[in-house]
């Protein structure tokens, strides 16, 4: 094993035949290594509710040294019974013989009678002990001896059990002394059931129920809202706080069976105000079960049992004394410990009879305590065992359930796994202080992808548009392009051009899709793939967020595959409630292989929404994310101010639910960054929403708060809108929609606020004439600025289309005779709308005075409005479907300065809008801030990094051992030579493992080559073949100065060379031709200024030359002057014999002639320099040769020794999605006369559908031209 320091990080190296062993030489079992000197464990009992007699079956069946204390059990309990206060009980009528009843030497008597408390408790008490000292004798006792035990403690009576053994000189326990205790319980049984007859069962009633499903402090309020005014024997106690969820409650059947009732009405009411949208969070779910049990134990009922033991304890003369404990028990009452207490058993007897039991509270001090290292449970049975791991859920300390095969070979099995738990303090966030003197976060998210923690989500319509995506990338932080706006390839492919331009050069953004969505998906990701093309074509997209839904497992994983191939690592998926993170949590299983985001999200987030409570989701679902190692956790829904994002990094935020801090990984701001300066937001939108107070209390349905409200949305879905009057309009149509009864009632109401808005009633249309119809739909429609996204005066082509229709209908029904439109097909006329609508009213006078026919009104809702394309601005009729049409695509206006912010739909958080500050914050700014107050939350000191990004533990290198070689490590990769070690990921090891610029861009996944992002091409060459090596050369301080390859065969070498701040120059030489030197790949790469994963940057001409340069070389020797495209290549060859027969002779051609392929070896040099233009030659290594054809001239064949002149010219380029096509035609020629022309097709891979022309070609046309004098052909001379 090696130890190493990564930015200041120890981290442990492992080489294959390595092994981690104990101190000493050999592995020992866990018990073994039990010490005061660490680690050490702690030990619990459980109480009741356990199958006693199965257990002492089992304990007996495998350690004979246990039967004599099970007998001494049988014979005190024979003695006790035959005393009066038992034999008069009526309740030993059996006898009480735990030896009797193991070994079936004593009939057994009935289920009932062995699970009355006066039976159970000392048979309980028999058989914990009975397992201890098998646990003891299996070397328990001595990790005892060693001091491998810190600490005791054991749930309701299982107290006792620790008692004696903290009490017992070196943990064994003595015969005489464990009878007393088996006395005890008998009576404490006695005093039990009898006070317990005040309080009897009611059918399937009794006085005591487990309730699970809801926190301590809703569960209290209800109790104390149910047992108001009465009297305190009426009263309902929870008495076991077992996890933070399920207790369990004590007191009379009557009044817990009133409690039932409550609950089940409150749970009712809220999931129907849940379904109504009137409850925001988790209506109550709870389940309800009613213990087996003889009394209401652990509350103020058993008082007097208490007091009758109490004067027992002093007849019978039994003593505990706290002095006497040799170990520390803690109380489960309250979590303290008992070794203080100055009346031990007066504190026993209230822990025993009326206190009630606070297993969560206890278990978490005991596991915060740093001498335990493991809990270790000696049962009975395994449930108080998982009740303990639930309590100790995050701390690190694994719980072992030592009644289970499992649990006893985790401890005492040489070679067995060692038990492990999380620890949410390995989550938890530090400072970083980077090189330019910046403090900043570091936390699994930064190392992952060397971004800050704080995420601008996908968001419509926000982040549609480039400017603040890529300002938040540009400035270090993960964004997203909102697919939801990207409804056309065409729309799509300009963004993505257009984020292209605005990106730094090596910064890339994340896409948002939409899954539930099947336009949109099918064109992104689906049937369609726009997304996966684009990335194809080196779009600079890092990753993929699936939202609105998640997909199958089957297709997640493989839509991961995908687009890990394509170079995207930062892949998430938007789970919204507790069922869709369990299917993300099967793609992460059934993934292993790749990492996943998962942005995990609240219902209190802008937009759509569900009713989910973001703490919540949290809670139910932290620990299985946790679980997860190659997920990563983010989440948003609400987040308005920078406090509450430190609280969720920090994992504070759960305090407050009596949990440890469960820090998240990156947190996502959406509504806050509405108003930034790069939103095209409005500026009277972005001031409304810096006037929004905004709430923390949740939005009912169709009210306000805030200056929010919650409607419904075009898909009936639940939305946030800003409180304004669009919003109020849409409330209205709420209140309507579906039913048209309802919407005729209220026609003029609804006519009049749709005035109000930016989406107009379009008015009734037979009763407009046509003038009047055109001229409104010109009005309302030809909006258009002539933007980038925009066709003309339409803000969309269908709005152009839509109107040419109505229009031509116009001319349909005005028309008195055939004639021409007033459209051409191309519908250029359009680009001035009001001159088409000038020029028909010209045309036909009557149009000022013919109303629209009904049915015509008709066609234009049904046909027209319905186009396909981008939805109709305004709405077309007031019917059923008023809601949708006013809904639908309604959120663009709110980016439009024409429009009022009262007349827009807004979607703002009703929470996150609160942290609004002010108008036109640089979004860079505001993500920053958000950042530095959770940097000001970590009083911690800053650790030197050299940037964020980095692996959490350095990667074991598997099958290969570093070599030092004079100064340089070397790493040989095993396997035959050439063959590909599949298991050796060198690459990121020396990512890790060394720094500076070679060592990052070795490691790197991707590249960037002008605009566009590529495969890193080092990682193409470097690859791990057996019989390879790597040989690093760094600086004493870690620095990799120099990375050199070589091939298994030794014929190519690959360098890697630091050669200025931040450049790193990468060479590559290959095999040289005879006489020759050899041919050199040789680019310089550029360090990007951007934050995230290492990134690197190429001049697409320097990467481009360099790439034909080697090509060349390796092909003729020395580099060649390219043609340019489509003009002509000429050259001279001679025939050369000797390469002739060798051709014929390796092609199969027969002897004693130029076989006929032979002719494009002889044109290879033209050609070659014909497909090297400076277009083309990027594709160089990824061309193929389609097919030829060879026409012979007369000329043919040559002969050895002839001299030919060969031409060569591109004749067509043909670019598509999948690749691009490349015609070109050769002529060899000796002395003028053709000797062969030749037709050849190359097709390069890759995407060159982004390319402006889809086809370019060059024909030669022939055609006569006859002249009609002599002057003309003098002109033309």
């Amino acid at each position: 094993m090696q130890r190493d320091q990564i930015d200041g990080r120890q981290v442990e190296t492992r080489w294959l035949g390595g092994s981690c062993t104990a101190a000493g030489g050999q592995p020992r079992a866990l018990v073994e290594r039990l010490s005061s000197e660490g680690p050490r464990a702690a030990l619990t009992f459980a109480g009741q509710g356990v199958d006693a007699l199965a257990e002492l079956r089992a304990v007996l069946a495998i350690c004979p040294q246990a039967r004599p204390l099970v007998a001494a059990a049988s014979t005190a309990l024979a003695d006790l019974s035959t005393w009066r206060p038992f034999r008069w009980s009526g309740l030993v009528d059996h006898g009480i013989d735990p030896l009797g009843w193991t070994e079936e030497s004593t009939p057994l008597p009935p289920a009932a009678y062995l699970s009355s408390t006066l039976v159970s408790q000392p048979l309980i008490f028999t058989a914990q002990i009975a397992r201890y000292r098998a646990l003891y004798e299996q070397g328990l006792g001595r990790a005892l001896r060693r001091g491998g035990v810190s600490a005791l403690t054991g749930h309701s009576q299982g107290v006792m059990a620790a008692l004696l053994v903290a009490e017992s000189a070196e943990g064994r326990i003595q015969t005489e002394r464990f009878a007393e205790f088996v006395r005890y319980f008998a009576w404490q049984g006695l005093h039990m059931a009898q006070s317990a007859e005040r309080v009897t069962g009611d059918g399937e009633a009794t006085p005591m129920a487990a309730v699970s499903g809801l926190p301590f402090e809703r569960l209290a309020a209800i109790v104390a809202r149910l047992g108001e005014g009465l009297p305190a024997a009426e009263q309902v106690h929870v008495t076991l706080h077992n996890t933070r969820t399920r207790f369990v409650l004590s007191g009379a059947p009557a009044r817990l069976g009133a409690l039932h009732g409550a609950l089940e009405k409150v749970a009712a009411d809220e999931a129907a105000a849940r379904k109504a949208g009137r409850l925001g969070g988790s209506p109550l779910r709870f389940t309800w079960e009613w213990l087996t049990v003889g009394g209401p134990f652990h509350s103020p009922l058993m008082a007097a049992g208490r007091a009758a033991m109490a004067r027992t304890l002093g007849e019978i003369g039994l003593r505990f004394d706290a002095r006497k404990l040799r170990l520390p028990v803690l109380d489960p009452a309250d979590g303290t410990p008992l070794n203080e207490a100055r009346d031990l058993a007066e504190k026993l007897l209230d822990s025993q009879f009326i206190r009630p039991v606070r297993w969560r509270e206890t278990l978490r001090g005991l596991a915060e305590r740093a001498e335990v290292d493991f809990i270790l449970d000696c049962g009975p049975g395994d449930g108080v065992a998982r009740l303990s791991a639930a309590a100790t859920r995050g701390a690190g300390v694994p719980v072992v359930a030592l009644c289970t095969t499992a649990g006893q070979e985790s401890l005492f099995t040489v070679g067995a796994a060692v038990p492990k738990a999380l620890n949410y303090k390995d989550f938890a966030p530090k400072v970083a202080a980077l090189p330019d003197g910046r403090r900043v976060v570091d936390n699994r998210y930064t190392r992952a992808t060397g971004q800050a923690p704080i995420v601008l989500p996908g968001m419509t319509p926000t982040t549609v548009d480039a400017a603040i995506v890529c300002a938040a990338a540009n400035a270090g932080f993960t964004a997203e392009l909102a697919g939801g706006g990207q409804v056309t390839a065409d729309i799509l492919d300009r963004r993505l051009a257009e984020v292209a331009d605005k990106l730094a050069p090596g910064a890339a953004v994340c896409f948002n899709a939409l899954y539930l969505d099947p336009y949109l998906w099918n064109l992104h990701l689906g049937s369609q793939g726009r997304v996966l093309d684009a990335l194809r074509g080196g779009a600079p997209i890092c990753g993929v967020t699936v939202s609105a839904g998640v997909p199958p497992v089957e297709e997640a994983v493989a839509l991961l595959d995908s687009l890990v191939q394509s170079g995207c690592t930062l892949n998430a998926f938007k789970p919204g409630t507790a069922q869709q993170v369990t299917q993300v949590l099967r793609i992460a299983e059934a993934a292993p292989h790749h990492r996943i985001f998962v942005h995990l999200e609240g219902g209190k987030a802008g937009g759509h929404h569900s009713w989910e409570d973001l703490d919540a989701l949290l809670l139910e679902t932290y620990p299985r994310l946790r679980a997860a190692e190659n997920v990563i956790l983010c989440v948003g829904g609400g987040i308005g101010h920078p406090e509450r994002a430190a609280a969720l990094l920090t994992g504070t935020w759960a305090l407050r639910y009596g949990e440890p801090a469960m820090p998240v990984d990156a947190v996502l701001l959406g509504t806050v960054t509405m108003a930034c300066a790069e939103a095209t937001t409005s500026p009277q939108v972005k001031r409304a929403l810096v006037d929004a107070a905004g709430t923390v209390e949740w939005v009912a349905a169709g009210g306000t708060g805030g200056g929010v409200t919650s409607g419904k949305s075009s898909l009936d879905a639940d939305i946030h809108y800003l409180d304004n009057a669009a919003a109020r309009c849409g409330r209205l149509l709420d209140q309507v929609a579906g039913d048209a009864a309802a919407v005729a009632a209220r026609r003029e109401a609804i006519i009049a606020a749709l005035a109000g808005t930016a989406k107009p009633y379009f008015g009734d249309l037979e009763t407009m004439t046509w003038a009047k119809a055109v001229d409104r739909l010109v009005e309302l429609t030809a909006v258009g600025r002539d933007g980038a996204y925009e066709d003309g005066r339409w803000p969309d082509r269908s709005f152009r289309a839509r109107a040419a229709a109505f229009i031509r209908m116009a001319e349909a029904r005005l028309a008195k005779a055939a004639g021409p439109s007033l459209l051409d097909a191309e519908l250029r006329a359009l680009d001035a709308p009001e001159a088409v609508r000038d020029a028909l009213i010209a045309r036909f006078p009557q149009a000022a005075t013919t109303r629209v026919h009904p049915a015509d009104a008709r066609t234009f809702v049904r046909e027209i409005c319905t186009l396909p394309g981008k939805p109709v601005n305004f709405v077309p009729v007031i019917d059923a479907d008023v809601r949708r049409w006013y809904k639908a695509d309604s959120l663009w206006q709110a980016h439009d300065d024409r429009y009022p912010a009262d007349a827009v739909l807004v979607i703002p958080g009703p929470e996150a809008v609160a942290g609004i500050e002010r108008v036109d914050e640089p979004v860079a700014e505001l993500l920053a801030r958000f950042e530095a107050a959770t940097v000001a939350a970590l009083s911690v000191e800053a650790t030197p990094r050299a940037r964020r990004h980095g692996a959490d533990h350095l990667p074991v290198l598997v099958g290969v051992r570093p070599e030092p070689v004079g100064g340089e490590l070397c790493l040989r990769p095993g396997g035959a030579p050439g063959a590909r070690n599949e298991q050796t990921d060198w690459f990121a090891y020396v990512a890790a493992r060394f720094s500076g610029p070679v060592a990052e861009l070795f490691g790197a996944g991707q590249v960037t080559v002008g605009r566009r992002r590529a495969r890193n091409p080092v990682r193409a060459v470097c690859r791990p073949f057996g019989g390879s090596s790597l040989w690093l050369d760094a600086s004493p301080d870690g620095e990799l100065r120099v990375l050199t390859w070589r091939s298994a065969d030794k014929h190519e070498t690959a360098v890697l060379r630091a050669v200025g701040s931040g450049q790193v120059e990468w060479a590559v030489y290959a095999v040289a031709l005879p006489d020759t030197d050899p041919p050199v790949y040789r680019v310089r790469f550029d360090a990007a200024a951007v934050e995230g994963e290492p990134a690197f940057v190429v001049a697409a001409d320097a990467e481009r030359d360099a790439l034909r340069d080697f090509y060349l070389a390796s092909l003729f020797g020395a580099p060649m002057t390219p043609t340019p495209l489509f003009e002509e290549a000429c050259a001279r060859v001679t025939v050369d014999a000797a390469r002739a027969r060798a051709y014929a002779r390796l092609t199969g051609a027969g002897a004693g002639e130029v076989p006929l392929n032979y002719a494009f070896s002889l044109v290879w040099e033209p050609l070659f320099r014909v497909l090297a233009d400076d277009e083309l030659a990027s594709g160089l290594l990824r061309l193929v040769h389609l097919d030829q054809r060879i026409e012979l001239g007369a000329a043919w064949p040559p002969k050895p020794g002839d001299e030919l002149t060969a031409r060569a010219r591109v004749v067509r380029v043909e670019d598509v999605a999948a690749g691009r096509t490349i015609i070109a035609e050769a002529m060899l020629s000796r002395g003028g006369v053709p000797c062969a022309k030749l037709r050849s097709s190359f097709f390069v891979r890759g995407d060159h559908g982004q390319t402006p022309w889809r086809t370019r070609a060059e024909e030669g046309l022939n055609a006569e031209l006859l002249l009609p004098d002599p002057a003309s052909a003098a002109f033309l001379g």
